[in-house]
């Protein structure tokens, strides 16, 4: 028997400083449903590419989804999961070490470990991101990846 009549709601967490990147991208359109599950798929693509491009613990490096309501779309936002920063995100400031986290993700989404409409733990599902896998599409980060690695070559002549 529990004699107590009022409920209080208790969250649980902790903040840390740490590093954080951010990358304006407008293509990742803020427009409806189907543009959030782009994103997510992006930045979960992304993740596992910077993890396998710079030799990162894909656990010791995280990233957000943030509206960017003046350009419409979603910023990422990349940080370390370590308290106090681990340095990796620091990497990121060089454009090379960008491309070749592009490219390791193009290279992660194109594998032929599931239907492209959907997402395994081969290229985009994890234990920390259960919530949206039925949300996550292979396809959906192949195209954004590709268009950002053409855009990034026609701009720099790569």
């Amino acid at each position: 028997d529990c004699e107590n009549e009022k409920l209080t709601q208790l969250r649980l967490g902790h903040s840390f400083q740490t590093d954080v990147a951010r990358f304006k991208i407008p293509i990742l359109h803020a427009i409806d449903g189907e543009s959030y599950a782009q994103a997510l798929s992006f930045i979960y693509a992304f993740l596992e590419g910077i993890s396998n491009a710079m030799g990162i613990e894909r656990n010791d490096i995280d990233g957000i989804l943030e509206l960017n309501l003046d350009l419409r779309s979603y910023d990422i936002l990349i940080y370390d999961n370590v308290p106090g920063g681990a340095g990796h995100v620091k990497r990121l400031v060089n454009r090379d070490a960008i491309i070749s986290s592009l490219r390791a993700a193009l290279s992660k989404v194109s594998q032929n470990c599931c239907d492209e409409n959907t997402s395994c733990y081969n290229c985009l599902r994890n234990y920390y991101n259960q919530a949206y896998h039925s949300r996550l599409k292979r396809v959906y980060a192949k195209e954004i990846l590709e268009m950002l690695l053409n855009d990034l070559s026609y701009v720099h002549g790569n």
